[in-house]
């Protein structure tokens, strides 16, 4: 590589962040009782 690109590349400024836990979070609420909605949520991982 080139003198200028590698210096050009040096003046660029870079942010990286890791994170072992999401930073959102979802939760769904249903009527459904829990048998129900573990066997959909099996079925639909397995298609």
């Amino acid at each position: 590589m080139d003198q200028i690109y590698k210096d050009f590349e040096k003046t660029i400024k870079t942010k990286h962040s890791f994170r072992w836990t999401p930073k959102y979070k979802t939760t769904i609420e249903t009527t459904l009782k829990k048998e129900i909605v573990t066997e959909v949520a099996s079925k639909a991982f397995e298609s």
